[in-house]
């Protein structure tokens, strides 16, 4: 459905969360071209998170544009025609050209492919992929063997077990609009939590119990609960997963009651500088004004060998302490900054 934005939060077999796939899809048009633009969305900390938009024609679903970006592997561009796709990578001077046999589709277009499938009790299938980081082209088998009934947030829904050749399996509605509510890999189990109404030029907004929330378009967030003395905490992703953002909150009077906020801003400084090494600090500036007090700073450093910097935001109230954290490769901090110090 234009605009439609749904979210599959993915566990550890012991029921921690380990992150979230946001699947977003809105109507277009280019060159008189009626198409879908889809986007995928990884948050699963700051060792692995991503963000790929793909282009496809509304009616066949067949790639147009894909463009990825992932915190550890980089960034891409792949453009489709004429039985051929054309990879460009900003760390490549030579583009990589692939011959493909139509049909062919995304491989992040694939959950949105299974909902367009005739699926019944003992279909089977496949589909040719391409993986447009890479230009590897693989072939997905899958066949359906029951329909078994999920437990969401959304209720219970019936929907089709789609087992797949590469060891994997996910369930698709059987009725309705058909939403993906349930994936499986490894032992790690994702579930549907929630569908949403939104365009990605739309600011998002967010609350829960603590706080609220309040990104530009195209941001995007994972709640991941409470931790130890932590009420809250918040990941934040940016629209190219450049940056990882994180808000702590827990009590103010937790263990560190007799601290000011100089005093606690300085204790998370000398803990990122025996963390990490060399860890320089600039514009680290405090702000008391008795029933708020504030704090910011930027820390720079080197992790594996790129230079990255903290930029961060502190806030200290009578109940809560509140620590603001964006990790963001120094060369991106200034596109980031404006973005950032809205949030904060």
């Amino acid at each position: 459905q234009d605009g439609e934005e749904a979210h599959m939060v993915f566990k550890f077999p012991n029921g921690r969360p380990l992150g979230k796939v946001i699947s977003a899809v809105e109507k277009d048009q280019i060159d008189g071209r009626e198409v879908w633009r889809m986007q995928v969305r990884r948050l699963f900390g700051d060792a692995s998170r991503g963000v790929t938009n793909v282009v496809v024609d509304a009616e066949d679903l067949s790639p147009i544009r894909t463009d990825v970006w992932h915190s550890q592997l980089g960034a891409a561009s792949t453009s489709f025609s004429d039985g051929s796709a054309t990879i460009t990578r900003p760390q490549h001077d030579e583009p990589q050209v692939s011959d493909v046999v139509n049909p062919i589709f995304e491989n992040d277009s694939v959950g949105f492919f299974f909902r367009r499938l005739p699926f019944d009790i003992g279909y089977t299938g496949n589909a040719r992929l391409f993986v447009s980081f890479t230009g590897q082209q693989l072939d997905l088998g899958l066949t359906v063997p029951q329909i078994d009934t999920i437990t969401t947030s959304l209720g219970d829904i019936p929907s089709y077990r789609v087992d797949l050749s590469i060891n994997q399996k996910a369930w698709i509605a059987v009725d309705g609009p058909r939403y993906g509510t349930k994936a499986e890999m490894g032992g790690i189990v994702g579930t549907l939590t929630e569908v949403l109404t939104r365009r990605r030029s739309d600011p998002v907004s967010y609350s829960n119990t603590f706080a609220e929330y309040h990104l530009p378009p195209d941001w995007a967030l994972f709640d991941r609960g409470e931790k130890g003395e932590i009420v809250s905490q918040v990941e934040l992703q940016d629209p190219r997963a450049a940056a990882f953002g994180m808000i702590r909150i827990k009590s103010s009077k937790v263990s560190e009651e007799e601290l000011d906020i100089a005093a606690r801003i300085q204790a998370a400084i000398k803990d990122n500088q025996e963390t990490l090494g060399t860890y320089e600090v600039t514009g680290l500036e405090t702000e008391e004004s008795g029933s708020t007090d504030t704090g910011r700073y930027i820390g720079h450093f080197e992790l594996s060998g790129k230079k990255m910097v903290h930029y961060r935001s502190f806030l200290l109230t009578e109940d809560a302490w509140v620590k603001i954290l964006f990790l963001v490769p120094e060369d991106q901090l200034e596109d980031l900054r404006e973005s950032m110090d809205s949030i904060m």
